[in-house]
């Protein structure tokens, strides 16, 4: 669809090995986003984790500002932990950073995210997480202090959602605690996920609407 409909172009690649470590199938398959820094033929690359919808066109990442790498932080690991995310990273290729990644994932037995915020945890331009590292957990947890960044701002679920041009679904995701049933006008469709049918209450007009949802198979 992506090829015939979009006019994508397909690159077809092959994931190294890898040879030491922790012997996890699902986080070693991980190392393959690695490969973006070797296509070289391009200035900047935008890659995306696999379980990220898109809500809108992200055109204006790729104008900010020059950087051998830019990523999210972590938010819900604020404060105790100032890590990144690879749920977006904008990068530019390099045979160099190729290399040095993969060498750090031959050999140190660490996962994907340990050796990005290892390498670039410092150095990394850092993205605003409101706009493009929503979490679809946000909406079950009871406190937004750290997805907000404050701790005055009233949590409203539908100017979230749309203001947001990425979400990621997480395990076990439950939105029957968004009060607004509008917010669930985008349905999450991703090819890593499995459905799931959620009955949401529309507390305005006291009827329930069935919606579409996915969650990890």
């Amino acid at each position: 669809m992506a090829r015939d409909k979009y006019k994508v172009k397909l690159i077809p690649v092959d994931v190294p090995p890898r040879q030491s470590g922790k012997d996890d199938g699902t986080y070693n398959a991980s190392f393959a986003k690695f490969l973006a820094w070797d296509e070289t033929d391009y200035d900047r690359i935008l890659h995306l984790d696999s379980d990220v919808t898109m809500l809108r066109h992200l055109d204006e990442v790729f104008l900010v500002p020059k950087a051998p790498v830019a990523m999210l932080r972590a938010y819900w690991k604020l404060p105790e932990t100032r890590a990144l995310t690879s749920l977006l990273v904008l990068l530019e290729p390099s045979a160099t950073e190729f290399e040095r990644l993969m060498d750090e994932a031959r050999g140190q037995g660490d996962y994907d995210m340990e050796i990005l915020n290892r390498l670039y945890g410092d150095s990394a331009l850092v993205l605003p997480h409101r706009q493009y590292g929503l979490l679809t957990g946000e909406f079950r947890s009871n406190e937004h202090k750290n997805y907000l960044g404050n701790g005055h701002e009233e949590w409203d679920a539908e100017k979230v959602i749309s203001a947001a041009s990425l979400r990621e679904m997480i395990q076990g995701a439950d939105v029957r605690k968004i009060k607004s049933a509008k917010v669930l006008r985008h349905t999450v469709r991703s090819a890593s996920l499995g459905k799931l049918t959620t009955t949401i209450q529309d507390s305005k007009k006291d009827k329930t609407r069935k919606h579409e949802m996915f969650e990890r198979g």
